[in-house]
């Protein structure tokens, strides 16, 4: 999505460049440059609509319209005081949908009711005396990163505007793929610390949480014009079903994924989950301290198969799952197929299991940096 109000001129004169460790140039933030970066979001929506497009006929359909929701909320609208726009405030006022570097600060997270900080009257004055310019003159985050980035104190005293950590303290700086890389490396002696920074930087650019209602709204408006009718009618001259005949809807399941918790000092978990859960619910980052079910089997296999998961079940063996939807149940798999559910419901052939459509790498998720889920197998009736 675009993230710049690009017709407006009251963010020529601004720059945003934190002008720390030899960065000493003033990138202004003229109309043109915002144009240019609005343009290159809508080549690439373009080439992603148009590969959606190619794909329809297997049920792929390109989710469009949300740019629109973001009208008037991004950085460098016009607001009555442009100091809103300054170096030291960047946009962080609540109007605004998106996070910018000086909007994570404390002095302004969790201000107003995105979340995001105090309005944009009240964010700043000419006289430069309002309290919330002065909150933002202490660079907690720069703080941090420092610290993390370079943990000795002696080296630390060493950086400058004009000598950096890769200056002044030893490390396999050129080896890094950016800079979120360096904060998980060098960060090791506190993981904690360093993913709380991480998490933080990331969130730059991104949209403050009630802009992600204009996607969820804009998708499920896609799924309803799209989905098919689940009961068709029946053709003329036809008899409905009689529903004595009809099979019984499923509305349990139990869901097995597969968890890697890469910790950032080793050794790495890796174990099965199993989850009860409702028909076609998705566990997703469900909570260590959800109340429904969930049981952990650890797992020995190769890590570097975990690409692929072709072959892989929580097997040889019997999974015992005391009150799964209120039965004492137990899954069975010999480790060469998805298994079989076996429940006093299900009698002596048990309920069928099978793998899940998005098996294997390509169907992973993050629930944390370091946590990865893969749906493998699912049990349903």
């Amino acid at each position: 999505m675009g993230l710049w109000n690009h017709d407006d001129d009251q963010c020529d004169g601004v720059y945003w460049n934190i002008l720390r460790w030899g960065v000493t140039y003033r990138q202004y933030l003229t109309r043109d440059l915002r144009k240019r970066f609005n343009l290159l979001v809508d080549s690439l929506n373009k080439v992603i609509k148009e590969a959606a497009n190619e794909l329809q006929p297997f049920g792929v359909f390109h989710v469009d319209g949300y740019n629109d929701s973001f009208k008037g909320q991004r950085f460098c609208e016009r607001y009555g005081l442009d100091c809103v726009h300054w170096r030291e405030l960047q946009d962080a006022n609540d109007e605004n949908a998106f996070w910018s570097y000086q909007s994570t600060k404390p002095a302004f997270d969790g201000a107003g009711p995105r979340r995001g900080g105090p309005l944009a009257k009240d964010i700043c004055h000419r006289n430069g005396k309002d309290p919330w310019v002065s909150n933002v003159d202490e660079d907690v985050i720069l703080k941090n990163l420092s610290e993390i980035l370079v943990p000795n104190e002696q080296e630390r005293a060493k950086l400058s505007d004009v000598l950096g950590p890769w200056d002044v303290s030893p490390g396999k700086w050129d080896q890094y793929e950016d800079i979120y890389e360096a904060i998980r490396d060098r960060g090791q002696y506190d993981p904690q610390r360093a993913h709380d920074l991480d998490v933080g930087l990331e969130r730059i650019f991104h949209p403050k949480g009630p802009g992600y209602t204009y996607f969820a709204d804009k998708w499920m408006e896609v799924i309803k014009a799209n989905r098919d009718d689940p009961k068709p009618p029946p053709a003329q001259g036809s008899s409905p079903p009689s529903p004595a005949n009809e099979p019984k809807p499923k509305t349990k399941a139990l869901s097995i994924l597969l968890e890697q918790i890469v910790w950032y000092i080793p050794p790495t978990e890796q174990r099965w989950i199993f989850f009860e859960t409702k028909y076609q619910e998705a566990v997703r980052c469900r909570d260590e301290d959800d109340p429904s079910m969930k049981i952990t089997v650890a797992d020995n296999h190769d890590f570097s198969r975990i690409d692929d998961l072709n072959g892989l079940y929580p097997g040889p063996n019997e999974v015992q799952l005391k009150g799964l939807w209120g039965e004492d149940c137990v899954y069975k798999s010999d480790g060469s197929n998805a298994g079989r559910l076996f429940c006093p419901s299900s009698g002596d052939v048990g309920y069928e299991c099978k793998e899940e459509p998005q098996k294997g790498n390509a169907g992973s998720f993050m629930c944390l940096d370091y946590i990865t889920r893969h749906p493998a197998i699912i049990c349903e009736w």
